[in-house]
């Protein structure tokens, strides 16, 4: 049914009729004798690979109703084999108003809640209105990689362009969140539970490596701890990102990623001089990318458990296991923020926040209880910013505005989870919470 380049803006429904990047054909699963043999595959792959999850490739190009039907089907099948809680997340790579169509029992963006409590305590009951499908239908437990998230995450790193996605929720992390609650349903169709599982990176396959610009380390570190401590739900690494791969594909200004292998390999050193740049950023900040073909590193083994970004990315994961309101914990609360706002010359009006922010991450009390497991319901202080400089912050605690406000007591120590585990005494301040 005709052809769309790989990289564009087209109508939805076109992409999934039409070939994808001019070759790869569709599979008109919304025909049901087509239907039944992806579902009868699929079926096989279970029972011959044991495997505990699909993951579905650009998972908006599948009708929706197909969608629904194939994972009903696949779950059943699952079931056979003592699965019973068989994952199916999809890449939802459009913007979060036509994502949330197939996350869960799918919502449009006028079936939606305002009320917290309500929604992480519906379980699969439905309110009558509230869902497209019955909760048989569920089309996508989760997004594999959350590109809502990740479009936040650029800006707030810095980026600049026009890179925002219809229906997306504010950039701010805690409204965004607030935002994917209200927006997808996130019950558990297995165990009929609230159960965010959007997985969250700073990086994947089809996006630039981090370390290739200019501050990209640092701008990579301070991502992975927005994605594994603030956001409910899994954070997720590619391969190469411990390792601070810094590589690029040299093939297409439209298309900039790095798949350079774990393996030693001479290839992507022959083409590691980046110098195609970026049209989706504007002034995309290649750094390091420039010079890879003069780097003799590139081309050798890189399964090196020394590194020091696997080291941090051992540490937050070890956090979110001794801690278990950052490992499951739903609750965030911005509780003071000390931010302005840049207007970067190619984002088209568009705002980055910069500053500091501080918030709480908490457990929901009204339906988790994490006592016996690691510091049990310990609440945890996330204090971050993005600006681009050294900033000496002034603060006064007898000052509204000017107060950097923690969710514990006046006269607790509290101690930094990460190096150098330094103390503070908290203060007394005008703010009361709780």
């Amino acid at each position: 049914y005709g052809e769309v380049s790989s990289l564009g803006d087209y109508p939805e429904w076109e992409r999934q009729v039409t070939k994808f990047g001019f070759v790869q054909d569709r599979l008109r699963e919304w025909r049901p004798d087509v239907r039944r043999k992806l579902e009868l595959f699929s079926c096989i792959t279970i029972a011959m690979l044991d495997v505990d999850g699909f993951r579905i490739d650009k998972a908006l190009q599948v009708t929706l109703d197909a969608q629904g039907d194939w994972s009903d089907s696949i779950r059943e099948c699952a079931r056979r084999f003592n699965k019973n809680n068989f994952f199916i997340p999809g890449e939802i790579v459009s913007g979060n108003s036509f994502g949330a169509l197939y996350v869960g029992r799918g919502q449009q963006t006028n079936q939606t809640m305002d009320n917290m409590t309500e929604i992480i305590t519906m379980a699969n009951a439905s309110v009558p209105g509230l869902h497209l499908r019955s909760s048989a239908k569920v089309a996508l437990d989760a997004a594999v990689f959350h590109y809502t998230v990740y479009r936040a995450l650029t800006r707030f790193l810095g980026m600049d362009g026009v890179f925002e996605a219809a229906g997306d929720p504010p950039t701010n992390f805690v409204e965004l969140w607030n935002g994917l609650v209200q927006t997808n349903d996130m019950i558990n169709k297995n165990t009929g539970e609230f159960d965010p599982r959007h997985l969250y990176g700073t990086s994947n396959q089809d996006v630039f490596r981090w370390p290739s610009i200019t501050y990209g380390v640092e701008r990579q570190l301070l991502g992975l701890f927005i994605v594994s401590l603030l956001f409910p739900g899994m954070p997720a690494l590619v391969w190469g990102e411990e390792q601070a791969f810094y590589i690029l594909d040299s093939t297409n200004s439209n298309y900039v990623f790095g798949r350079s292998p774990m393996t030693s390999s001479l290839a992507w050193q022959l083409h590691g001089c980046y110098k195609v740049g970026s049209i989706k950023y504007n002034n995309f900040p290649t750094d390091s990318a420039l010079h890879g073909c003069l780097d003799d590193g590139v081309s050798l083994d890189h399964r090196d458990p020394t590194h020091p970004v696997r080291g941090l990315v051992k540490t937050i994961l070890e956090m979110r296991q001794n801690y278990p309101v950052l490992n499951d914990g739903f609750y965030l609360e911005q509780l003071s923020n000390m931010t302005h706002d840049i207007y970067l010359p190619g984002s088209n009006g568009t705002r980055t926040e910069t500053g500091l922010w501080s918030i709480l991450r908490s457990r929901f009390a009204p339906t988790q209880d994490f006592t016996g497991q690691g510091q049990g319901n310990q609440s945890v202080w996330l204090v971050y910013h993005n600006d681009n400089v050294t900033v000496n912050y002034q603060f006064n605690c007898s000052d509204e505005q000017r107060a950097l406000v923690s969710p514990f007591d006046s006269g607790t120590t509290i101690k930094n989870l990460l190096p150098p585990f330094e103390e503070y005494d908290l203060q007394t301040s005008v703010h009361k919470l709780g």
